[in-house]
C-alpha cells in the first residue's frame, strides 16, 4: 500500500483520528509533489508552512457548532422568557388567559389578539432589515435578539392554541 493510499484509508475512517502533524505531513507531500495550491482556514498554505491545529472562523461562514451553540442558548432563554412573562400576563393556571381576556373584552377570537402582539415583534424586524437596506442607524429601544425571542414565544403559543381548536 502507497502512502497516498494509507494516508486515504485512515482518512476516510472516522473512527480513525489524524493527528495535525499527520495532516501537515500529507499537505506537505500534496504541496511538493503536485505544486497544487492549498487552501486552509481560508489561507492559502506554503509547504514550509505550519499547518494550524484549530481553524479560526471563516469570513462569512456561521459553522454547524455555532449554531448548535446558539439553538441551545436560545432554547434555554425561550423557556426562562417563556416561565417569567407568562406568569406576569397570564396568571398561574391558563397560560392563554390574556389572550381570552382581551379577546372577550373586543369580541374577538384570541388569535386575532395574538396577533396584534406578535406583529409587534415581527414590525421592528422588518423595520430592522429595510433599515440595512436603506442605511439607516436606528436606535432600538429593544434588542433584536429579544424581539425575535419573543416571537418565538408567541408563535408557541400560537400553536397552543390550535391544539386547543382541535381538540374540541
Amino acid at each position: 500500500m502507497t502512502e497516498d493510499e494509507a494516508f486515504e484509508q485512515s482518512y476516510n475512517k472516522v473512527d480513525i483520528p489524524l493527528s495535525p502533524e499527520s495532516i501537515k505531513k500529507k499537505v506537505a507531500h500534496i504541496l511538493d509533489k503536485d505544486n497544487e495550491t492549498l487552501f486552509w482556514d481560508n489561507k492559502v498554505l506554503k509547504s514550509s508552512d505550519p499547518l494550524p491545529t484549530k481553524p479560526s472562523k471563516i469570513p462569512n461562514q456561521y459553522s454547524h457548532m455555532q449554531f448548535a451553540e446558539l439553538l441551545d442558548k436560545t432554547i434555554h432563554q425561550i423557556k426562562e422568557l417563556s416561565k417569567h412573562k407568562g406568569g406576569e400576563y397570564a396568571g398561574d393556571n391558563d397560560r392563554l388567559a390574556n389572550f381570552r381576556r382581551n379577546a372577550k373584552n373586543l369580541n374577538l377570537n384570541m388569535e386575532t389578539i395574538w396577533a396584534v402582539y406578535a406583529s409587534k415583534h415581527w414590525d421592528a424586524i422588518i423595520q430592522y432589515i429595510a433599515d440595512l437596506n436603506s442605511g439607516v442607524d436606528r436606535t432600538r429601544l429593544e434588542p433584536l435578539p429579544g424581539r425575535l425571542d419573543d416571537l418565538i414565544v408567541y408563535c408557541i403559543l400560537f400553536k397552543a392554541m390550535l391544539e386547543e381548536r382541535e381538540a374540541k
